[in-house]
């Protein structure tokens, strides 16, 4: 079966086969683009003019090869990558176009990510560090279906934004929880699963002292284990019915079956003190 890097090359060499005519004058470029937990080759078809679109699309290659392998039609995927690049060149929703971020506050929200999985990443980006996690900033540009597009606060955009990297982050805080309220759902005696309302990215949740301590009075104690199942959602754990070794294994286990390598926020367990909104490693598995 064809091999990767030759499903690039072929993609690149031949894209514009499937282009009509007026995308005689545009030239494919490979970009590698930094992603949370991992990166990624992006294909994008740039015009002599490019100043004068608003929007040229980025097409993953890493994804359309996983729908060859499934289809072993390499033409249907050309075509499928030509009709992403028709579709989308030059046009976004009116509220994804619009990239005066100063006037985006009330948009910026936050999530958390893992830190060594992301050290690359983090060197170049605003963020806040948490025990072996790292904070980051997104800006929402608009919703779709059930979810919603937005982009990394970078430096550029938090000069465009006007903050402070402590402003960045109190209006992360404040925005956070006003668009995506938390949701505390009971999995077991003394074990909750805490996200947000969307499901994504709902692990910032425990940076909200009130809402772990909503969970702490659940349980009935002020410090409690956090086993971080992805950068969607925690399990949290009370110390009474387990110890972090047998959680941490769990953890390794449940990381090891998650197909996307991009949803794994940690190696570690934390216990959470309510009373002083500490979060502590307390086990590894790195180091089991």
């Amino acid at each position: 079966m064809m091999d990767y890097n030759l499903f690039k090359s072929i993609a690149f060499s031949r894209i514009k086969e499937f282009l009509p005519p007026i995308y005689s004058d545009f030239e494919p470029v490979l970009e590698r683009v930094r992603k949370v937990n991992e990166e990624k080759d992006a294909l994008i078809l740039r015009p002599p003019d490019a100043d004068s679109y608003k929007a040229l699309p980025m097409v993953y290659l890493d994804d359309m090869y996983e729908v060859f392998c499934e289809t072993q039609d390499l033409d249907d995927v050309l075509l499928a990558i030509a009709s992403v690049i028709v579709n989308y060149t030059g046009y976004y929703p009116d509220d994804m176009v619009d990239l005066d971020f100063s006037k985006m506050k009330d948009r910026i929200i936050m999530n958390l990510i893992s830190y060594d999985m992301n050290e690359e990443l983090i060197k170049t980006i605003p963020h806040t560090d948490l025990s072996n996690m790292a904070i980051i900033y997104r800006v929402i540009m608009g919703y779709e279906n059930n979810g919603f597009n937005s982009v990394i606060v970078n430096e550029g955009v938090l000069e465009e934004l006007g903050l402070t990297i402590g402003e960045l982050h109190e209006c992360a805080m404040r925005n956070t929880k006003r668009i995506f309220p938390e949701m505390i759902n009971k999995l077991d005696d003394g074990a909750y699963i805490l996200t947000n309302e969307s499901g994504l990215f709902g692990a910032s949740m425990m940076l909200y002292k009130d809402v772990m301590s909503r969970v702490g009075e659940m349980m009935g104690d002020d410090e409690f284990y956090v086993v971080p199942s992805s950068i969607h959602e925690l399990v949290l754990v009370s110390r009474e019915i387990a110890d972090p070794h047998s959680l941490v294994r769990m953890l390794a286990e449940g990381n090891d079956a998650i197909n996307m390598s991009k949803e794994i926020l940690s190696n570690s367990i934390y216990e959470y003190n309510c009373d002083s909104g500490e979060c502590t490693v307390v086990a590894s598995y790195e180091d089991a």
